[in-house]
C-alpha cells in the first residue's frame, strides 16, 4: 500500500515539474515576443521620425513630390500601421507591405537630395511655319524648331545616342510639338485605359509653378491619349483630374523603324493663360517629354 501512495506522489510531482517547465517556456516565449514587439514598435517610430525629418528637407528639390506623398493622406494611413496601432492586431503582410512603401519613400527622397543637376534651360523659337498637325514630321515645317536628338535614362546624366528627335515652338496662339521615337519592337494596345504601360510618349506642361497646377499628356502609337490636369498644393501630394483640352490637336503615324507624333495645345488651356493671353518673349514655361519603352530590347 506504502509502494503505491509513494508511486503516485512522484508521478504528481513528476507531472508538476513538467507543467512548470512548459508554463515557463511559454512564458518566455511571450517575453520574448512582447520584446520584439515592443522592439518593432520602436523601431518603426524611430523610423518615422527620422523620415519626417528627412521629408522636410526635400521641399525645394527633385525629392518634393515623394515628400509630399510622405505626407500625404495615403502616406500617412500606411505609416499609421506602422507606428499608432497595435502591431499584435495586424498582419505580417499588412506590416511588411507598409514597410516597403516607407522604404521606397526613403529611398526616392535620399536619391532626389543627391541630384546637383538643375534643370536646363532653352530658347524656345517663334514659329514661322505652321506645321500640318498629321504624324509626319518633316523638316520644312519643322526646321525652325527648338530640336533635340538622343536622350537620357531615367534619373540619369547619361546620353544614348538612340535616334530619338524632340521638336519644339511656338507663335501667338498655340504652343507645338514634335517627337520621332525609334523603336523596332512596339508595344501598344495592350494598356488603352492606361497608355503610360505601353510604349507611349507623354508630354508635362507647366507654365505656372504659382498655380501648382500642370497638364499629363500621354500619347500612344496605338492612337489611345491619357490627359489629366494635376494640381499639387505646396505641402499636399498630386490630385488628378481627368481633363481634355479643348484645343488639344495630335496625330501619330508608325513604321518598322519607330513612330511619331506631332501636336500643338492653345495657350488660352495652359494654367497662367487663362484668359487667353498670348505668350510674351522672355516668359518661362516648364516642361518635359518622356519616352515609355515597354521592350528592353529596342532603344
Amino acid at each position: 500500500m506504502m509502494c503505491e501512495l509513494r508511486s503516485n506522489s512522484r508521478k504528481t510531482k513528476s507531472g508538476f515539474t513538467a507543467l512548470v517547465y512548459i508554463a515557463s517556456i511559454v512564458i518566455i516565449v511571450i517575453l520574448l515576443y512582447s520584446g520584439y514587439i515592443l522592439y518593432l514598435k520602436w523601431y518603426d517610430q524611430d523610423r518615422d521620425q527620422k523620415l519626417i525629418k528627412l521629408a522636410q528637407q526635400c521641399y525645394g528639390t527633385p525629392a518634393e513630390w515623394v515628400a509630399k506623398e510622405f505626407n500625404s493622406v495615403n502616406g500617412l494611413s500606411i505609416r499609421a500601421s506602422l507606428t499608432a496601432l497595435p502591431l499584435v492586431c495586424k498582419s505580417w503582410e499588412t506590416r511588411s507591405g507598409a514597410s516597403s512603401y516607407v522604404e521606397h519613400c526613403k529611398a526616392l527622397m535620399q536619391k532626389g537630395l543627391k541630384w546637383k543637376y538643375p534643370a536646363s534651360k532653352i530658347v524656345v523659337p517663334y514659329a514661322n511655319i505652321i506645321p500640318s498637325i498629321d504624324g509626319q514630321i518633316l523638316a520644312e515645317e519643322w526646321n525652325d524648331a527648338w530640336h533635340c536628338t538622343g536622350e537620357y535614362e531615367t534619373d540619369t546624366t547619361d546620353w544614348i545616342d538612340s535616334g530619338a528627335l524632340w521638336f519644339l515652338k511656338y507663335d501667338r496662339k498655340r504652343l507645338y510639338f514634335a517627337v520621332f521615337l525609334p523603336d523596332q519592337e512596339q508595344v501598344f494596345d495592350k494598356n488603352p485605359w492606361h497608355p503610360y504601360f505601353d510604349d507611349a510618349f507623354e508630354f508635362f506642361i507647366f507654365p505656372d509653378p504659382r498655380l501648382y497646377t500642370y497638364y499629363e499628356l500621354v500619347f500612344t502609337p496605338g492612337g489611345h491619349e491619357y490627359t489629366k490636369r494635376v494640381c499639387q498644393g505646396n505641402t499636399t501630394k498630386y490630385d488628378l483630374k481627368a481633363f481634355r483640352p479643348p484645343t488639344l490637336m495630335w496625330k501619330t503615324s508608325k513604321s518598322e523603324t519607330g513612330y511619331m507624333f506631332e501636336g500643338s495645345i492653345d495657350f488660352v488651356d495652359l494654367p497662367g493663360y487663362l484668359l487667353g493671353n498670348s505668350p510674351m518673349e522672355g516668359e518661362m514655361i516648364n516642361w518635359i517629354m518622356i519616352r515609355t519603352d515597354r521592350n528592353a530590347l529596342s532603344p
